[in-house]
């Protein structure tokens, strides 16, 4: 619709003839029909008027114009060409906004795949240590497995026997990686572990993580193709 076509629409839709609406809006009938039939622009003061007169904000009016020509002929006047340039200016914020949320779903997506692929937050390792027993104060830290060559042949037999009653085999599962070893204090001593087996866990959110990296990196780019589409239709 034009604006002429769009003020007499308004205009029937009231219930005004030409001469009624002419002096609700403060012009003469002839000016009135000249802006009905396109024939002449309204100036600053007469939309004003015109908006008064109808009730109507200047969006509610110039959202009705859908030809691109009416709207650059519009641009003639004053009020009109402010109300589109901050349109556009608004138009141009959204795409921005657009534009780096489009960018930081990228970023996500490349992050969330990247951890996913390389297990970094969630190791998909099982490790297993192992401790046979508890370390006395003094003693080195493998006594278990060489306490023969510490002891007298004469002492053999009985320290193989303290070594036996000392015997206490103890298991720590954990997916956190403590090393090839690492010592617990006791209250008799400590106890030594050391990485007896590392087998691997597969775990599901691991997967999840390159599904939705996936996902992001995806909304990303095609957000980036629809902002091309807009950023063609604002210019």
């Amino acid at each position: 619709m034009t604006l002429g076509q769009i003020i007499k629409s308004f205009r029937t839709g009231v219930g005004l003839s030409q001469p009624e609406f002419a002096e609700k809006v403060g012009i003469e009938q002839s000016y009135l029909s000249k802006l009905e039939n396109d024939k002449s622009l309204p100036s600053n003061e007469v939309i004003q008027s015109l908006l008064v007169a109808l009730e109507l904000t200047l969006e509610q009016l110039l959202s009705k114009i859908e030809l691109e020509q009416e709207q650059q002929r519009l641009q003639q006047i004053p009020l009109i060409a402010e109300y589109f340039q901050k349109q556009k200016q608004h138009q141009i914020f959204t795409l921005r906004r657009y534009m780096y949320a489009s960018s930081l779903l990228i970023v996500l997506g490349i992050c969330s795949f990247y951890a996913g692929y390389t297990k970094t937050l969630f190791n998909e390792n099982l490790y297993i240590y192992q401790s046979k027993g508890v370390n006395l104060v003094g003693e080195p830290d493998d006594i278990f497995q060489s306490w023969r060559h510490l002891t007298n042949k004469s002492n053999v037999d009985k320290k193989r026997q303290e070594m036996n009653e000392r015997y206490d085999p103890k298991n720590i599962e954990t997916q956190s990686f403590k090393g090839q070893s690492f010592i617990v204090p006791e209250t008799a001593g400590n106890r030594y572990y050391w990485l007896d087996t590392r087998r691997p866990v597969p775990r599901l959110i691991n997967t999840w993580l390159k599904i939705i990296g996936i996902f992001l990196f995806c909304s990303g780019i095609m957000g980036f193709v629809l902002e091309r589409r807009l950023f063609r239709k604002v210019f």
